[in-house]
């Protein structure tokens, strides 16, 4: 049985902080976010938890969990590399989805991810 510990990571920049669930460090200035619907289920927003793998070795590097609006962001990632990401219904109610191959985009700031971030609280 393997063990895998999930650090909690507070980032700061300038007056924002978040708080973020980390099995890596953030190495990059990109990010992977669910904004418009974000998470549904049954074409409703919902809270889920979405899970962050690296695309080549599947080891998982983050988690998170959507706004009930359905909305999440990962932070801090290799503009050059791909992940995969997974929305798992805890709750039973869906399936899971699983996007593979993600490019993060890396149109916006670190500034910028976090302003994002905060104006959806």
């Amino acid at each position: 049985m393997v063990s895998m510990s999930i650090s909690q990571s507070m980032v700061k920049v300038g007056h924002i902080k978040m708080r973020i669930k980390t099995l890596e460090q953030p190495k990059g200035n990109a990010y992977i976010a669910g904004q418009k619907k974000g998470v549904t289920v049954f074409d409703v927003q919902t809270v889920r938890y979405i899970y962050l793998f690296d695309n080549r070795t599947n080891k998982l590097l983050r988690k998170t969990k959507s706004l009930a609006d359905g909305r999440y962001i990962f932070i801090g990632l290799r503009p050059n590399k791909k992940y995969l990401v997974m929305v798992r219904d805890h709750k039973g109610e869906g399936q899971p989805y699983v996007f593979d191959n993600i490019v993060p985009a890396n149109d916006k700031t670190v500034d910028q991810q976090m302003a994002m971030w905060q104006s959806w609280q």
